[in-house]
């Protein structure tokens, strides 16, 4: 149910932006420096910390200062730093329903129940087909597991429910899994990688973010951290860190057809600024590179384009589009809503039919 209400989550987002995508530019125009534009977002939260900035193309294009999943974003004028809009209610919402589909609200309890429940019904999807592969081939046995008949009750209709109703869900809905599976366990996303011939990712610590996404590396154990001093914003202060305005630059001439950009700032004095690029569209509806910058010179350290990563990174971005519909654009989107609303009737008539078969069972030995 939650993977329904999420497969058009990009669109509701745009949506639910549509009132302050965009500012009005003042006579004569002239944007605000990037550090000049955390500091107005700090001031509108000041109980917040900044993580991340993003940008558009567009000239005219707000831009959206994150401070985390818990605290939301502010979306301010590029040229006066004003606030013009924060994270919608309905934002909030898809937030909380993903919270939901990915760890059943709990990243320590929930989680590793989400992964094995998903992982138990990607098995019960494809020993489904199996079982319901007919043993005969005519139009007569075909029928009645192949679409819906009418005037049925009870057991009946629930069997037909679930044979027809599976028939056209499970080969999406093993799709949904499995890529749930490749995301949820580290054996299955090496697995991936190994059947791609490419050296698997290392293995991420807890506070890092999702697989295939740039993080900077944990300190060695015992590694001290350092004591350099911290500006309003919670970054390395500005005597240690080159202007965020460099790195953008930086970046867009790296990327000049650049789609969406997003700065992410530094978690710990002397970090890299890590960039997050999307690329204009291709078979891939949403290619996103990645370019990790010195925080205190500006200089590249890596840079990673999409076409240019192994065919392991590139096949684990698909996982994650194939797993949310957005492959297909879409009509994509559409069919995955479909069969995940399809596997909420599998297990309502699933449950039935096992239901009526206890009770068939109870009857006999009562007998």
């Amino acid at each position: 149910l939650t993977g329904a209400l999420l497969a058009f989550g990009p669109q509701l987002t745009a949506w639910a932006e549509r009132d302050f995508r965009q500012a009005t530019p003042p006579a004569p125009a002239a944007a605000l420096s990037v550090d000049a534009l955390l500091a107005a977002a700090q001031t509108a939260n000041p109980a917040g910390r900044p993580t991340a900035v993003t940008f558009r193309p567009e000239p005219a294009a707000t831009v959206v200062v994150n401070f985390g999943r818990e605290n939301g974003s502010v979306y301010l004028n590029p040229f006066t730093g004003a606030v013009v809009g924060h994270t919608t209610s309905l934002q909030k919402t898809l937030q909380q329903v993903e919270q939901w589909h990915r760890w059943l609200g709990s990243r320590t309890m929930g989680k590793p129940v989400a992964d094995a429940a998903n992982l138990l019904f990607c098995f019960l999807a494809i020993s489904g087909l199996y079982l319901w592969w007919p043993r005969r081939w005519n139009w007569a046995a075909l029928r009645p597991i192949v679409w819906f008949a009418g005037g049925l009750r009870g057991r009946a209709r629930d069997w037909n429910w679930h044979n027809v109703i599976g028939l056209w869900s499970a080969p999406v809905l093993v799709v949904l899994t499995l890529s749930g599976v490749i995301m949820s366990y580290s054996w299955a996303n090496h697995l991936l990688f190994k059947l791609a011939g490419s050296p698997p990712p290392p293995v991420r610590t807890e506070g890092e973010g999702p697989a295939n996404s740039p993080r900077e590396t944990t300190p060695v154990q015992g590694e001290r951290k350092s004591r350099e001093p911290r500006d309003s914003v919670g970054n390395v202060a500005e005597s240690h860190r080159v202007s965020l305005d460099l790195v953008r630059a930086t970046v867009a001439a790296e990327f000049p057809h650049w789609q969406s950009l997003t700065l992410r700032l530094p978690t710990r004095p002397g970090g890299p600024v890590i960039c997050s690029v999307v690329e204009p569209a291709g078979w891939n509806p949403t290619p996103r590179a990645s370019i990790t910058l010195d925080s205190a010179t500006g200089n590249i350290l890596k840079c990673e384009r999409y076409a240019d990563q192994s065919l392991g990174r590139r096949w684990r971005t698909w996982v994650r589009i194939l797993h949310t519909g957005e492959a297909g654009r879409w009509p994509g989107q559409l069919v995955a809503a479909l069969a995940s609303l399809g596997g909420c009737v599998l297990v309502w008539t699933g449950l039935a039919l096992a239901w009526r078969r206890f009770g068939q069972w109870k009857a006999k030995l009562n007998s």
